[in-house]
């Protein structure tokens, strides 16, 4: 696991992970590194050099690389052939700066996007979805929500609120329904929410959280005068047939 080789930074907020800085370790059998700025990639000044063209591109371990070595991720691959094909020397250039990290849900992208893509002055950002996105969003706001961690965007507060997961419970007792908790609490106790229910409840609004996640990026793309790209992944594991998940959010973003 990447959590074993010391490449990825647990952290006490929102984002609840991302990669270590100037870090090179073997893993999976391939040369994994990170740059100055936590990046899966080749090292990126800051400001963006005069006639480049610059990608942010934000997702999961497909996006990081899992089981490919340094300059093997895909990412760099079309980088390097659309500077090949399509570049000119120092006055048309191409970047795109890899902001993968292993186990990202969408809302951590935009987060991601807020903290760090946009200083680098990014012409167009893309983030990346697919099928297991819903249960990966659930999983991410489950470590939020049980860490304490604050909710920054009132829209997202509004959909936990009304989920019945913010404010949570989060005691020692395990007791079911809001009910009985508010009497336990009364009775000097003091509860928390059953694991199986907290997920039933997350569960119901997690396609509504990754809608306001597409919104949340278009209004970020028209703020700041940047082309935003939604990257629909398959999960290589099983075909995408069905579609792709949430798509009229996309469309409508």
């Amino acid at each position: 696991e990447i959590d074993a080789v010391g490449v990825l930074r647990m952290r006490d907020d929102y984002l609840t992970r991302d990669l270590q800085p100037s870090r090179s370790v073997i893993w999976n059998g391939q040369r994994f590194s990170t740059n100055r700025w936590g990046m899966r990639d080749q090292d990126y000044e800051l400001v963006k050099p005069q006639g480049t063209l610059r990608i942010a591109l934000l997702g999961p371990s497909h996006v990081m690389g899992n089981g490919v070595g340094d300059g093997e991720t895909f990412e760099s691959l079309v980088e390097e052939r659309l500077n090949r094909e399509f570049g000119s020397g120092s006055s048309r250039r191409f970047e795109i700066l890899n902001f993968g990290v292993d186990g990202y849900a969408l809302p951590q992208q935009i987060a991601l996007i807020k903290e760090r893509a946009l200083k680098f002055s990014p012409d167009v950002i893309i983030v990346t979805h697919y099928r297991q996105d819903r249960a990966m969003t659930e999983t991410f706001l489950g470590k939020v929500l049980w860490a304490g961690y604050p909710v920054a965007d009132r829209r997202l507060e509004a959909l936990l609120a009304e989920a019945g997961v913010d404010p949570l419970d989060r005691g020692s007792i395990p007791v079911p329904s809001a009910t009985a908790r508010r009497l336990a609490k009364r009775l000097g106790l003091d509860p928390r929410m059953p694991s199986g229910e907290f997920s039933a409840r997350v569960h119901r609004i997690s396609d509504d959280v990754l809608d306001l996640s597409f919104s949340q990026l278009r209004e970020i793309a028209e703020k700041h005068g940047i082309q935003a790209i939604v990257l629909a992944l398959d999960d290589v594991l099983d075909s995408t047939a069905e579609g792709v998940p949430n798509r009229e959010a996309i469309d409508a973003a």
